[in-house]
């Protein structure tokens, strides 16, 4: 105070600075006409607002959960049906050591996860590995400076590696899609038939219609298609020619695998007895054909004179939903919002791609599908809310 009674001027004007001045003389003669013409102003002002609305709207885009940088990324490989877990192993191995290498400053850790564990909460086979990539802080990173950059950098570095397929994700996001849809990638276009064949040729020209979509990313078809079955054919004549009963052909097939006999009773314990031909004897088709078959004449033949004996590829896993069968096309996006992508899909599905008379159709999962959901709510709840505040608003003002 005392600093102030010497240093300030004694005689102080009060006056509006010259930006205020200059504002209240543009400003208040509008105020004015507003607030003589205040039905024009209110029907003009809606009107914008509606245009403007009914030009923005359509370019917004939609996501049902946003996406965030957990600090880790999940790499979900699929590899061919009937891949040994030594194989699976191997692989694993080989794309660890490859991460690490092409990676130094930007992944700490790196481990795998094959097949099935003892407590089987999230069961699949030896051919699926979920990797998971731990990653150093950000600050410290020389070949990247975002988690999506690294991403696509890790998957143009693992593109060398043949007999796999990956799709990205991160451990969370990874699991809430999962509990949310039962896919762990963004969109799951859901193919329902009866014929499998059909189905999985549907479902690769769906494929190839949403890889030429902005936006996509890990783009696969659900492998259904794949696993190694052994045929055997029998030849109805050939046993008629030689006498032989087709039981006789029936049981030693079933041998190949395992017949059950009966029980070993060891106590209170039970175990079962089953019997199968030695390995050498089951190693391939062609010795399979060459198991001896006794004739009604006391003569043996070999089975592949009474039969056609092949390796061909069988369903590895067959899928149902509400009772029909099911194969999933699955699909990341990158690049752009949920909504508009999965409408585009859509429309280029829907043009492109005939489905054949019968029980066909196609359903759209994942997280669009609780998108749907909370849009349909958001319908309702929204204009409920807004009629309850108009409500309250007139109850305690009355006007």
């Amino acid at each position: 105070p005392a600093l102030a009674s010497l240093l300030l001027p004694r005689r102080i004007s009060e006056r509006e600075p010259l930006l205020l001045r200059i504002i209240k003389a543009v400003y208040v003669p509008i105020l004015k006409q507003t607030m003589q013409y205040k039905s024009a102003v209110l029907i003009f002002g809606a009107t914008v607002l509606f245009v403007a609305f009914g030009m923005v709207a359509p370019r917004l885009g939609s996501e049902f959960v946003p996406r965030l940088s957990e600090g880790a990324i999940t790499l979900g490989t699929v590899r061919l049906a009937g891949t040994s877990l030594e194989e699976s192993v191997q692989t694993n191995t080989q794309v660890e050591k490859a991460l690490l290498a092409a990676f130094p400053d930007e992944i700490a850790h790196v481990w795998s996860r094959a097949g099935t564990a003892e407590v089987a909460t999230d069961p699949m086979g030896v051919e699926l590995t979920d990797i998971f990539i731990s990653l150093k802080p950000r600050k410290g990173w020389t070949k990247a400076t975002t988690q999506a950059e690294l991403t696509t950098r890790v998957e143009q570095e693992l593109r060398t590696i043949q007999g796999m397929k990956f799709a990205f994700s991160q451990p969370i996001e990874m699991r809430i899609n999962e509990m949310l849809a039962g896919t762990r990638s963004d969109l799951a276009v859901k193919l329902f038939g009866d014929d499998l064949t059909v189905l999985k040729a549907k479902a690769e020209e769906i494929r190839k219609v949403m890889k030429d979509i902005p936006g996509v990313a890990d783009l696969a078809v659900e492998q259904v298609i794949g696993q190694p079955v052994l045929e055997v054919r029998v030849k109805q004549d050939q046993l008629a020619r030689y006498g032989i009963p087709a039981r006789s052909v029936m049981e030693l097939i079933e041998s190949i695998g395992s017949k059950p006999m009966g029980e070993v009773v060891d106590g209170q314990f039970r175990f079962p007895l089953v019997v199968r031909l030695p390995d050498e004897w089951r190693s391939s088709p062609e010795a399979v054909g060459s198991i001896q078959l006794p004739t009604a004449t006391g003569e043996r033949v070999p089975l592949s004179r009474v039969a056609d004996i092949r390796i061909i590829e069988g369903p590895s896993t067959i899928t149902r939903e509400w009772g029909q069968r099911r194969i999933v096309i699955t699909c990341n996006v990158r690049g752009r919002d949920l909504g508009t992508f999965v409408a585009e899909v859509q429309h280029a599905v829907k043009a492109e791609v005939t489905m054949p008379p019968g029980r066909y159709h196609v359903a759209y999962g994942g997280q669009f599908e609780q998108l749907e959901r909370a849009q349909t709510r958001l319908m309702i709840v929204v204009p409920v809310a807004l009629l309850l505040i108009f409500l309250l608003l007139y109850a305690t003002y009355g006007t």
